[in-house]
Parts: structure tokens; C-alpha cells; sequence
């Protein structure tokens, strides 16, 4: 294939993306602006669906036009003085959150995990042998137990941990500061600091002890170096470095396979050498080949048995299946179907994915019957996991329902159970006005990539990838299960190109009003 070619397939497949992230990106915003999701501030964790107040969306459009008007104005902010300033007053936040927090974790993902990383620093591996155990059903969560026995050899407390979170959203709000400080312009990495500030659930996921917070850090990592390592004139000599923490992103979360899939695809649209693109491949996969073996020898060891294997755990089968169940407002949210069919199946991996796939056989066969069916069935399962602005970090907090303590009055506020103090109103809010100004502006950027307005390459391979990530996620979570929880990242690694767009709009908003006078 000669090389004018291969640019013309590469300029359609670019072109391709591009549409599919506009459509998408659209979709959420519709949905964003017209449903509220409060989640039950409860074990049930039922999502709650009402429409927004016009009110609301009025008073966004006066600060969104005001935000536009104005805008010229953070160009007069030096970006480094306002990303200390703001980075301090985040971290008091942080650090009020950490010290008056209740250190119970909740019997859950988080308190599940952090109980076996005890019992095994304890010397205690018992429960990889057992059947029925946490382990057996979810075999990838080994990675993070690891992770969780290392902090917790250093201190055995919960409160260290949300230490160590508030430590790791300190650096992701960092890397977010390096990448918009390397692909944008003054104003508008002052508004990228801005807008990341202003999310929410990046506070208040300090109090979630969770892979979901480092990985975020791991993958703005990887994302930075990305960009970093094009930015000096295409060396990609840093691109390996990328490769490292992207691994480690997904080793913890598995979720993030998305992002190394968006990153093998943005290659394709990268001028870098081509030696460099392969060994970078390689190097990801070889990494995680290794991995699993060293650390599944590593754990073979210390049940002293050579033979010892992790179980297969519930198939991913299972997990679809559990992604198109229906459950009134939590349709498509996970339950404990996928456990109990495995048990059902005496914890053979084979046969509960046969039985996995059976279900999904039934259930795709009755959507094709009934279409209208899965039109609302996905319809709301969208809703429920795109419209709530929190996703769910204040849930992640802790609740007295769960038995967690409420210390200070701020706390109650801030926790309110039926979310109507104006505390907990104003949180949603502020983080609701975020997300739709990050999706005005990263709609905007999208259709200047399509037209081809970008010329900055670094930046536009940066819109590139985070595109294809927003894509990956939201296909991702309409088929398999989801939660309001899982999407929060797929927004955050939106708000440099964002910044962006608003830029671009308010450079076309003063022209036309210049071409009025």
C-alpha cells in the first residue's frame, strides 16, 4: 500500500471516529441536561430519574454566556499561580474530608478487599483455595489486593488509605495541569484547571477505597508522557513510559482496557517511527503476559503448591448477561447474578458461561421480537448511568445506612440522605455545570478535528485518543454491567480538549460581534 493511500484510509478512519464521538457525545449531553439521577444514599442504591428544572438549564446558559463574554479574562491569570491556588484549597478540602471521615468500610468491593489483603499480610492464603471464595469469582481483583497489602504492610488503617487517595487525586489534577499546559494556550489551560477543580467526584473519591482512583492517576499518567513524548519533536522516547502505566492502570482496574485499546488505535494516526509504534505494542502486551505469570507464581508459592492456578473466575459471559437484565431503575446496574449463577454451577467457569450464554441467547432473541423493548431497555440504562453528576462519589462516602458515622455537620450536609440539603444540592450542581460545559466543548473540538481545523498535531492526537476512550467507555457500559460510578473518567479526560472548544467559541463569539460594529 503506497503511502497516499494509507493517509486517505487514515484521514476516513479519523473522520469516522470523529462522527461516532459527536453522535455519542451528544447523546450524553441530551441526557445530562434533561435527567437527574440521585442515587439512594442506601445499601439498595436504587437510582432515583427526575427531569431537570428549566430553571437550571436557564440559569447554565446566563454562566455559560457569561463564561464565553468574559473569557478573555484568564488570559490575565498567570496559569501556575491559579493551579497552586486551587490546588491548595483542594487539598484542605482533602484533608478535612480524610481526618473527619469514618474509617468503616462498607461489606462491599472496597471492605471485601481490603479484609483479604489483611488476612493474607497476615499469612493467612486459605481463601485461594477455597471455592466459594471473593478471590475465586473475581480472580482480576488480585492485582489490586496486592496493591492494598503493600499500603496496608506500611499501615494497617483505612484512614492511610484515604491518605494515600487524597495523595493520588492530588497527582491526577497535576497531570491534567501538565497535559493542558503542553497542548493548550494560557486562557485555555486556565480554564482546563478550572473545570477540573470544579468536578466533584474528583474530591469526594478520596473517601473511596477503590481501584478506580489510582488507575484514573496511572492512565493521566500514561496520557501526559503520551503527549509529552510527542511534543518533543516525535522522539517517542517517553512513549514507554506510557506503556508502563498504562498497564498498570489496567492491571488495577480492567476497565482501562479501553484506554489501551483507544492508545493502539491513536497510534495509527501518530507520526512516529514505525519500529517505535510496534515495540510499544509489544512491550504492553508483554507486560501483562508477564504479570500474570509472575504473580501467579508468586501466589503458588505462598499456598506451597506447584500446581496452583487462579480459577477463571465468572466469565465475562456472565457479565454481559448480568449488563442486559432487567431490574426496574437498576436495569442493566450489577446484582448478584453473575455470583449466584456461578455457584449455581458448582464455580465451573465452563459451565456457567454456557449457561451465561443460553440467558443471552433468550434475552437477545427477545429484543429482536420486541425492539421496542431494548429501545427503552437501553434507553434507561443510559439515563441512569450518564445523568447522575456526582457518579456516585458521594455514595462512595460514608453513609450511616451502611453503618458509617456522619462526624461534623458539614459531613450531614454533605451526606444528606435524601440529597435536599443545599449543601448536597449545591455540590450536584456545580459538578453538573461542569460536565455540560466539558461537553459543549469537547462537541466543538470534535467538529473542528472533523474539518480539519486542528493544526497543532500533539493536540489533535490528544482529541484523538480521548475520543476514542469517551467512545470505548460509553459501548463499553451499554452492553455489560454498569453504574453511574464507572463512567466519571471518560468525562475528566475530556476537559483539555474541552478547554478548547469554549476557546474557539469565544474567539468566533467576539468575531461576530466585532463584525456587527
Amino acid at each position: 500500500m503506497n503511502k497516499q493511500k494509507f493517509n486517505a484510509i487514515n484521514v476516513f478512519l479519523l473522520k469516522e471516529i470523529i462522527c461516532i464521538f459527536i453522535l455519542i457525545s451528544s447523546i450524553v449531553f441530551v441526557i445530562s441536561t434533561t435527567y437527574n439521577n440521585f442515587v439512594a444514599m442506601n445499601a439498595s442504591e436504587v437510582p432515583n430519574i427526575s427531569l431537570n428544572p428549566v430553571y437550571i438549564f436557564l440559569l447554565f446558559i446566563i454562566l455559560f454566556t457569561l463564561l464565553v463574554r468574559y473569557y478573555d479574562f484568564l488570559g490575565k491569570i498567570n496559569s501556575n499561580y491559579l493551579f497552586f491556588i486551587l490546588l491548595t484549597i483542594f487539598i484542605l478540602a482533602g484533608i478535612y474530608l480524610v481526618i473527619f471521615s469514618d474509617d468503616y468500610l462498607r461489606i462491599a468491593d472496597p471492605g471485601t478487599t481490603v479484609d483479604i489483603a489483611r488476612q493474607f499480610n497476615k499469612g493467612d492464603f486459605s481463601m485461594l483455595k477455597a471455592k466459594s471464595s471473593y478471590i475465586n469469582e473475581y480472580p482480576y481483583q488480585i492485582y489490586w489486593i496486592s496493591w492494598l497489602r503493600v499500603l496496608l504492610g506500611i499501615n494497617n488503617s483505612v484512614r492511610f488509605l484515604y491518605w494515600v487517595n487524597l495523595v493520588l487525586s492530588t497527582i491526577s489534577l497535576i497531570f491534567i495541569f501538565l497535559i493542558s499546559k503542553n497542548i493548550l494556550n494560557q486562557k485555555e489551560t486556565n480554564l482546563a484547571v478550572v473545570l477540573s477543580f470544579l468536578f466533584m467526584p474528583q474530591l469526594f473519591n478520596v473517601l473511596f477505597v477503590y481501584a478506580n482512583v489510582i488507575s484514573l492517576t496511572l492512565f493521566l499518567g500514561s496520557s501526559f508522557f503520551f503527549i509529552y513524548s510527542l511534543k518533543k519533536n516525535h522522539s517517542g522516547n517517553w512513549i514507554f513510559l506510557t506503556d508502563i502505566l498504562l498497564v498498570m492502570s489496567y492491571l488495577l482496574k480492567n476497565n482501562y482496557l479501553i484506554g489501551i485499546i483507544a492508545f493502539f488505535v491513536t497510534l495509527l494516526f501518530v507520526n512516529l517511527n514505525i519500529k517505535k509504534k510496534i515495540l510499544s505494542i509489544l512491550l504492553i502486551l508483554l507486560m501483562i503476559f508477564f504479570a500474570n505469570i509472575f504473580v501467579g507464581k508468586y501466589y503458588s508459592s505462598q499456598v506451597t503448591d506447584s500446581k496452583f492456578a487462579f480459577s477463571s473466575g465468572v466469565p465475562k459471559s456472565a457479565f454481559i448477561m448480568m449488563g442486559l437484565n432487567e431490574h426496574g431503575s437498576k436495569s442493566g446496574w450489577f446484582d448478584n447474578s453473575t455470583v449466584e449463577l456461578y455457584k449455581k454451577h458448582n464455580f465451573s467457569s465452563v459451565e456457567t458461561n454456557k449457561a451465561a450464554n443460553k440467558k443471552l441467547e433468550n434475552r437477545i432473541s427477545n429484543f429482536r421480537q420486541y425492539p421496542q423493548n431494548a429501545v427503552i431497555f437501553f434507553g434507561e440504562k443510559c439515563i441512569t448511568t450518564w445523568s447522575d453528576p456526582t457518579f456516585q462519589s458521594l455514595w462512595n462516602g460514608p453513609l450511616p445506612t451502611w453503618q458509617g458515622k456522619l462526624r461534623t455537620e458539614i459531613f450531614k450536609k454533605i451526606y444528606s440522605i435524601d440529597g435536599n440539603s443545599k449543601t448536597s444540592r449545591l455540590i450536584r450542581r456545580i459538578s453538573q455545570f461542569t460536565i455540560w460545559t466539558v461537553l459543549i466543548g469537547s462537541l466543538i473540538m470534535g467538529y473542528q478535528v472533523l474539518v480539519d481545523k486542528v493544526k497543532d498535531n500533539t493536540a489533535k492526537t490528544y482529541i484523538i485518543f480521548v475520543c476514542l476512550f469517551f467512545i470505548g467507555g460509553f459501548l463499553f457500559h451499554t452492553f455489560w454491567e454498569t453504574k453511574a460510578q464507572y463512567v466519571y473518567q471518560y468525562i475528566i479526560m475530556l476537559i483539555p480538549s474541552a478547554a478548547m472548544g469554549i476557546d474557539i467559541l469565544s474567539k468566533k463569539s467576539k468575531r461576530n460581534k466585532e463584525n456587527k460594529v
